[in-house]
């Protein structure tokens, strides 16, 4: 008798933590994340003078450029820095600043303006335990068939040691990110029994406003992208797609 009391209580217990995950979920949901439209971004590369882009060269550089009550998001990539600000305006406003002197610590560094890299629009994913003597080709072939069409793939690049020794991992930038990548972590990689590789987004502070998943934006969704291709080869020419997104949150 208390052995199928025990079986019961763990049952409900399980049953409770499982509707409290699904409701946990779905009140994540409804957390509101603004896409970034495009013109609020720009682009600082750290300078030459700077051995580091810290964080206090940073503080000294908005100081200089738009003081301390200006609401500005900053995010470190490719070396420098993304400056994101609350309208397209305050950003070409920032832009025209440049270049822009900043004494830090009794030294000058000059801040110059660069184009935001386009890769910072695209889904970058790292790829981890690859086979030894994997080569680019081989990396973009398997890119290619993740892919929803071979020209998302717009980049592959294999990591080396400072020495110039291969390593076991890889970059590659989708310009719309694989569905499968979306579920899952771990791939396939050839025909070998138990060869399989595994992929992490670099993007995981992101949720998609169209498909609730994680590690992607709305412009990289690619079952926005299914829906759009659905809705085009459509014989009414058009009209509400029946595509079904699994709204996993796995990533």
């Amino acid at each position: 008798m208390e052995n199928n009391k025990a079986v019961a209580l763990r049952g409900d217990i399980a049953r409770l933590f499982q509707e409290h995950c699904l409701k946990a979920n779905e009140a994540c949901k409804e957390v509101p994340v603004g896409e970034v439209e495009p013109g609020r971004r720009v682009f600082v590369p750290k300078p030459t003078s700077a051995v580091t882009f810290s964080d206090a060269l940073v503080d000294n550089l908005l100081d200089v450029l738009v003081g301390r009550d200006t609401d500005v998001h900053v995010a470190p990539r490719f070396g420098g820095r993304v400056l994101t600000f609350p309208s397209p305006e305050k950003a070409k406003e920032v832009k025209a600043k440049f270049p822009v002197s900043v004494t830090h610590f009794g030294k000058v560094h000059v801040f110059e303006v660069a184009e935001t890299p386009e890769e910072l629009n695209d889904f970058k994913c790292k790829v981890m335990r690859l086979p030894v003597g994997t080569t680019v080709e081989d990396v973009t072939r398997w890119a290619k068939a993740m892919a929803l069409q071979d020209s998302h793939v717009k980049k592959v690049h294999l990591y080396s040691t400072r020495s110039g020794r291969a390593t076991d991992a890889a970059l590659v930038i989708w310009q719309v990110a694989p569905p499968r990548v979306c579920q899952f972590n771990l791939h396939n990689f050839g025909a070998t029994e138990g060869v399989s590789v595994l992929t992490a987004p670099m993007n995981r502070e992101v949720t998609c406003s169209h498909c609730q998943v994680k590690c992607h934006t709305k412009p990289q969704c690619p079952y926005l992208f299914l829906e759009k291709m659905v809705a085009a080869s459509s014989p009414a020419g058009g009209g509400r797609c029946q595509f079904r997104n699994p709204r996993r949150q796995r990533c």
